[in-house]
């Protein structure tokens, strides 16, 4: 009821303070670098030409927002909390944020905070569970298929692509997989690989130069939809580059066009389907998410070293001329 008698007292036609449930404040104030999230908390006690307020995170679906609209406020009870009034709303963000600054945010900038705000909901549907990054031969085995508490959709989950991975095995400076376990810390729920040492990303202008993070595509059990929230809550809370979709995110902020490491320089003989790093050239270890320019010889300029796509459901390549 904190502030509600003056809230009644000063609202008007067009003008409303904004108020936001505890809950919400912390959401939003562990994405305060998000330059939406800031102009909500900045905000907050503020007058605004608005018809919502009283903002507070749905538990149940986090693209929408609940909220008391200013029409309703009237019809309260003196003492009862409009944070839980039977008179309350849901609207998804989008036309929440434009109802509180109409014409501030792009179409961009709501997706930016979406992709920020949505993993720190999601992540408390299911609750705390154990993450656990695994490299070398224990990579061969967290593929497996009989290693998941359930069915997992991924053409690299049989008994017979354990041969596929010595390019992950044999590289566990540049290479982990990040697996999510059950309950009782037996199997897992879900699985991303990790690629740690990225060369600088393009598109990126920052100075800093220390060496990038990514976690790959997330693959998880049938019936767990909510279990991708965890890993991208886990990256960002970690720094990390993680990619979704075909697009690669920072703090919910798409941040590069490519990804680029290099791996022991060898021809591993089999490959597994590769997801993001599907290119690679044997003679130098280059691994990327684009073909990139052909390695020349330097003892002989006019030849090119070959190069592989990694995208071959059966463990093999198709040759990049």
């Amino acid at each position: 009821m904190k502030n509600f008698n003056r809230f009644l007292q000063e609202a008007d036609a067009n003008i409303t303070k904004l108020y936001v449930s505890d809950k919400l404040y912390d959401v939003l104030n562990r994405i305060i670098t998000n330059n939406v999230a800031s102009k909500i908390i900045n905000n907050i006690g503020k007058d605004l030409e608005t018809d919502v307020t009283y903002l507070d995170s749905d538990p149940d679906d986090s693209k929408n927002v609940t909220f008391m609209p200013v029409g309703r406020i009237e019809k309260l009870g003196t003492r009862e909390d409009p944070y839980s009034s039977r008179l309350r709303q849901g609207m998804n963000w989008g036309k929440v944020i434009n109802k509180l600054f109409p014409g501030e945010f792009t179409n961009m900038d709501i997706d930016s905070f979406y992709n920020r705000y949505r993993p720190e909901i999601d992540a408390k549907k299911i609750g705390d569970k154990r993450f656990k990054i695994v490299r070398g031969e224990d990579i061969r085995k967290w593929y497996y298929s009989g290693m998941y508490d359930g069915s997992i959709s991924s053409c690299m989950k049989g008994s017979m692509c354990s041969p596929f991975f010595n390019i992950y095995v044999e590289n566990p400076e540049k290479c982990g997989l990040l697996i999510y376990l059950n309950e009782r810390g037996n199997k897992a729920l879900g699985r991303a690989l990790v690629w740690n040492n990225l060369l600088k990303p393009s598109g990126d202008t920052k100075e800093n130069k220390d060496p990038y993070t990514l976690m790959d595509k997330i693959y998880y059990v049938d019936g767990y939809s909510q279990v991708p929230a965890l890993f991208r809550k886990y990256a960002i809370d970690n720094g990390w580059l993680y990619k979704d979709g075909n697009s690669y995110y920072m703090n919910g902020v798409i941040k590069t066009a490519s990804v680029t490491t290099r791996v022991k320089p060898k021809d591993y003989g089999q490959y597994p389907y590769m997801d993001t790093m599907q290119y690679f050239t044997p003679t130098t270890g280059r691994l990327s998410s684009t073909a990139g320019n052909p390695a020349r010889d330097p003892k002989d300029p006019t030849r090119t070293f070959p190069r592989y796509n990694l995208r071959n459901q059966n463990g093999g390549y198709t040759r990049v001329y």
